[in-house]
């Protein structure tokens, strides 16, 4: 399994993005942070073929265009993901910035 790519402290969020073609580290404030968004997505891993999964989104400022902070969960697997979906809606909350779930819905 992949090791933990987002630490969540008090106010500032560290996140390794590996889906770039230079992975970088960022360490992101929580004015730098837009919105955070859970919600589900269709990820292509061949040429044609989509496989449906959940999906957490970091906007933020300074981001590259068309390029947020995103995590999957069949990247991330199941614990992990809920980990970071716990610890980003308490960050959200502390912080106040706006969080969208759309996984617990239920319009998945």
């Amino acid at each position: 399994m992949a090791k933990e790519k987002l630490l969540i402290d008090k106010t500032e969020l560290v996140a390794a993005d590996l889906h770039i073609k230079k992975p970088r580290v960022l360490n992101l404030t929580y004015d730098k942070i837009t919105g955070i968004y859970f919600e589900p997505a269709e990820v292509r891993f061949l040429v044609f073929l989509k496989k449906k999964t959940d999906r957490i989104r970091v906007a933020y400022r300074g981001q590259p265009m068309n390029q947020p902070l995103y995590f999957l969960r069949s990247e991330e697997g199941d614990a992990r993901f809920e980990q970071y979906m716990a610890g980003l809606r308490k960050f959200a909350w502390d912080n106040q910035i706006p969080l969208t779930d759309q996984l617990s819905s239920g319009q998945a």
